[in-house]
């Protein structure tokens, strides 16, 4: 069936003509909507433009194209594309500075307009403006209290899509290392309580990676939304498992090996219990220890995600890579009792279960000891 009139993606349409407007400078912004293969191309022209004209007259053009670009809504790619370019071209020229106070004055001016369009547009511009500059890029002080200003009251803002933007453009502001951190606490606020999932989704992308902020990243795994539990699993997923609590890593695989949807699941089957397992050198007893609690409340609990993480890697791992792990007697086949604990008699007993399920009885064979030296073995 072909597409209809809605899901073809509209052109941008060029601004009617302003004869103090310069041409060259608009057929760049026309050509740079439909894809970002050439922008490198056009961020040269571009340069060479912005070399060529005198200040007023390059900035003022400049200036008259996005806000025309800010009237766009927040469906189009087009124009998604076109921000991504100008943030692209602001952050590549050699007095960058100087043009960046001028593009984020433009900011300034657009945040608190009655169109919708218009904030959103402009939040989205600043978070790419951001992302652009690179993780060592540094801004004045003033600056960066107007900018988190700006955000901070966009993150309030009537408009979910606006204040998604906002808290991605918050990225950049926050400060992980200062424990009353004030970005860090809208974050967490509006993680838990905004009733827009895009964004908590977008808050759960953007917080800071550190042990203070994964219990409330924990209590996104259980999102009605299925695209925040997915964001939640790979926040904990880029994490070192060893910063992570038992608990919080035992509560990690309990929600994920029973998710309902294969999206998430497929983010914890594939990208976060292989993540730790690489931590553990794919050693799959070191993470079975990772995940054990002994008291008597939550040792039921841990042995029941033991058996469930175990299923997982069974699925997945070679034969060959199981038995690597098993530390039996090849002889006796019986692990020696001085390397025998919870946790090889748990992955003996499943790898066991699962070989038969398989119906592999000659690997099964190899791994179980015959009755008579089994019974020679619990006596001694």
């Amino acid at each position: 069936m072909p597409p209809t009139d809605a899901e073809v993606p509209q052109p941008v349409s060029a601004a009617k003509p302003n004869p103090r407007n310069n041409p060259t400078m608009f057929k760049i912004f026309q050509n740079v909507q439909y894809n970002v293969v050439q922008h490198k191309k056009y961020v040269k022209e571009m340069i060479k433009l912005y070399k060529k004209l005198d200040e007023d007259s390059f900035r003022e053009s400049f200036r008259n194209a996005l806000q025309y670009l800010f009237t766009f809504g927040d469906t189009s790619a087009n124009v998604d594309r076109v921000v991504q370019f100008v943030a692209t071209f602001c952050t590549s020229l050699d007095d960058e500075e100087e043009f960046l106070l001028f593009i984020f004055n433009i900011i300034f001016d657009c945040q608190c307009v009655s169109g919708q369009s218009v904030r959103y547009r402009a939040s989205q511009l600043l978070a790419a403006v951001l992302s652009a500059l690179g993780d060592d890029a540094s801004l004045d002080d003033d600056l960066c209290d107007k900018l988190l200003a700006s955000q901070m009251q966009r993150l309030q803002d009537t408009r979910g899509a606006v204040r998604c933007r906002a808290a991605l453009a918050l990225q950049r502001l926050q400060n992980p290392m200062e424990p009353d951190d004030e970005v860090t606490r809208a974050y967490r606020f509006h993680m838990s309580c905004d009733p827009s999932s895009s964004v908590r989704r977008a808050i759960v992308m953007s917080i800071a990676k550190c042990s203070r902020n994964v219990p409330f990243v924990l209590e996104r795994l259980c999102d009605v939304d299925e695209a925040v539990r997915r964001a939640a699993f790979l926040y904990i997923a880029a994490i070192n498992v060893t910063q992570l609590r038992v608990r919080q890593r035992v509560l990690t695989l309990k929600v994920g090996l029973t998710e309902r949807s294969v999206r998430v699941r497929r983010v914890v089957e594939e990208i976060l219990i292989p993540g730790w397992l690489s931590t553990f050198q794919g050693n799959i007893v070191d993470l079975l220890k990772a995940i054990r609690l002994d008291n008597a409340h939550d040792a039921k609990d841990s042995q029941y995600v033991a058996g469930k993480l175990l299923e997982s890697l069974f699925k997945r791992l070679p034969i060959s890579e199981l038995l690597e792990w098993l530390p039996t007697d090849k002889n006796l086949r019986l692990i020696p009792a001085e390397k025998l604990n919870k946790e090889t008699a748990w992955y003996w007993r499943h790898l066991a279960e699962h070989l038969q399920k398989i119906d592999d009885d000659d690997t099964l064979e190899s791994i179980l000891p015959d009755l008579v030296v089994l019974t020679g073995y619990i006596r001694a």
